[in-house]
């Protein structure tokens, strides 16, 4: 068997500072940045032996290509965008069954107290209630810090996106949805919680 790795990555970024009515030196910042990074393996497997029909590895040439795409950016003085996608394609059953997939798509959109979340989400209300990685839409406010907080998401389990876009998976598992609330408020030496969740 013979494994080739290649990657290739693009990166850029620009800051620019606006500076408010009257020269205030609370200064805002334009951000704007854009990022890819990609993987690519070309693999070649060869199985011999008496038992070769029971190997993991798909015999022939296969070629396996990963691509991260991340974009941010400032929308006005308080909100910022950042969106973060990796999609993947490949010919060998070993890794996917469809030829392209999106293993992840995030787009996240925040002030200094607010966050609301679009597709890939960790839902962490406590470990015993809710505290899974979600497909959906959550939001959070924050009140005094980022310890005391409000926070709800909803969405799917679906571990793979395929799932969601692609409706022919015969392997496709159980429809789950998980709709969940928290509340939160914390001292340097307490912490208090109210945890909502339906499953």
């Amino acid at each position: 068997a013979a494994l080739a790795f290649a990657g290739t990555s693009l990166h850029a970024q620009q800051a620019q500072q606006q500076l408010p009515l009257g020269g205030d030196s609370g200064a805002q910042f334009d951000e704007r940045v854009f990022g890819m990074q990609n993987r690519t393996e070309a693999m070649t497997h060869k199985i011999t032996g008496v038992n070769k029909s029971a190997s993991f590895y798909d015999p022939g040439n296969h070629l396996l290509h990963e691509s991260q795409i991340r974009h941010i950016t400032t929308l006005n003085t308080s909100w910022r965008s950042s969106f973060d996608a990796t999609v993947r394609y490949t010919d060998s059953q070993q890794f996917d069954p469809n030829y392209w997939s999106a293993q992840s798509l995030v787009w996240k959109l925040n002030d200094t107290r607010r966050e609301l979340n679009f597709g890939d989400y960790y839902a962490n209300l406590s470990q015993y209630s809710l505290n899974k990685g979600i497909k959906g839409v959550a939001f959070q406010h924050n009140f005094a810090n980022d310890q005391n907080y409000l926070r709800a998401g909803w969405g799917t389990f679906d571990g793979q996106w395929a799932y969601l876009i692609r409706r022919d998976r015969a392997d496709e598992p159980m429809d789950r949805f998980a709709t969940g609330a928290r509340l939160q408020q914390a001292g340097e030496t307490w912490r208090l919680g109210l945890n909502l969740a339906h499953i």
